[in-house]
């Protein structure tokens, strides 16, 4: 039988200008149903024109941004997607229209986005301007999504894999008398690629000089309910998916090499969590693990406002106690030294990046 995927749209008409100085406020908003098991697919369509001056060098200072907010109010990585650019000084109206497929095979953002919607989830488009003089008319917008209602299955259909949170047959036994644990070895890839790696073992018992090099990652567990996979080979071939936060997967994005390949240990990945005996003794070992550890990341996570400030008040007492500077706008770092958060007050010298520390 051919699974019938259902369809929810939410589509708004009227018209509105905005401006530079207008608040960043959705012209058109639609929210995930209770009934929705994974959204398969996205359209966003806006009807609009562009008022202002421009020559064929200029590109557009009008855009539509996609924003996706959580039951909670939270803001989520989703957040300022642009979706759609008017055509430059154009008095014309115009419609624009995208796809999103959560199924596409080459690994996306987009499609990473559609597979991470969970129910009462809302998707937001949000009509942007730039400069003086540039104004975006909006005269009508629709997003439209469509869905695999909860309970249905089907014969034929294409589904993404079901998660498992450290499946058993993803963790080869540990020999605890030797201390061993296995490694998270990431493939490298750049930023936005998929996440894909596999198991190594190495035992901790005798000298360290015979073990293999890893880090280990110190984290936030959170209280998150959204996870994400990351696909685990073994000999080339696919055997399994590790569930994991959003949290690990910032963390293993920020750290993973475009080259070489990355060499962890997470407690969260590394120890099969339905086998209580190895969680137990692993735990007991934790202390090694970290000692043994060639470097340990202190992920403190992304785009809070609290790390902010609390960065700034370790660059003031360090400056205080090095006597490196006398603080203030005179210990700011220039933009270069800070390629991931600019915005974060951070001296050079101190060499901490925002959202992590070592």
């Amino acid at each position: 039988m051919q699974l019938a995927s259902k369809t929810h749209q939410s589509t708004r008409s009227g018209l509105v200008k905005v401006h530079e100085c207008c608040p960043h406020r959705a012209y058109v908003e639609l929210t995930v149903p209770v009934d929705a098991q994974a959204v398969t697919a996205a359209s966003f369509t806006t009807v609009s024109r562009d008022q202002g001056w421009a020559d064929n060098k200029y590109t557009p200072f009008t855009w539509f941004e996609l924003d996706l907010c959580r039951p909670r109010g939270d803001r989520s990585d989703w957040w300022g997607t642009v979706i759609h650019y008017n055509r430059a000084a154009n008095p014309e109206f115009f419609e624009a229209t995208s796809r999103w497929d959560a199924q596409n095979p080459q690994p996306s953002t987009t499609a990473r986005l559609l597979r991470s919607l969970r129910p009462g989830d809302s998707l937001q488009i949000t009509p942007k301007a730039a400069y003086p003089g540039w104004v975006n008319i909006v005269r009508e917008a629709t997003i439209k999504i469509e869905y695999l209602p909860v309970g249905d299955a089907c014969d034929g259909h294409v589904q993404q894999p079901r998660p498992m949170l450290n499946p058993t047959s993803c963790h080869r036994p540990l020999d605890h008398a030797s201390q061993q644990i296995r490694v998270l070895v990431v493939k490298p890839g750049r930023h936005d690629d998929a996440i894909q790696g596999s198991f190594a073992y190495t035992s901790l018992a005798g000298p360290s000089s015979q073990q293999t090099d890893f880090g280990a990652l110190s984290y936030c567990w959170g209280d998150s309910p959204e996870r994400v996979n990351i696909h685990l080979e073994a000999e080339g071939a696919t055997i399994g998916l590790i569930s994991v936060s959003p949290t690990i997967e910032r963390a293993l994005r920020r750290l993973r090499n475009p080259d070489t390949p990355l060499r962890i240990w997470i407690d969260a990945v590394c120890i099969n969590q339905t086998d209580l005996e190895e969680r137990a003794q692993q735990v007991s070992i934790m202390g090694t693990i970290y000692s043994r550890a060639k470097v340990v990341h202190i992920w403190l996570d992304e785009d809070n406002s609290g790390l902010d400030a609390a960065l700034r008040i370790i660059r003031d007492v360090y400056n205080c106690e090095r006597r490196v500077c006398t603080g203030g706008d005179g210990a700011l770092v220039p933009e270069q030294d800070a390629p991931l958060a600019p915005r974060t007050l951070i001296p050079a010298n101190l060499g901490i990046r925002p959202g992590m520390s070592a």
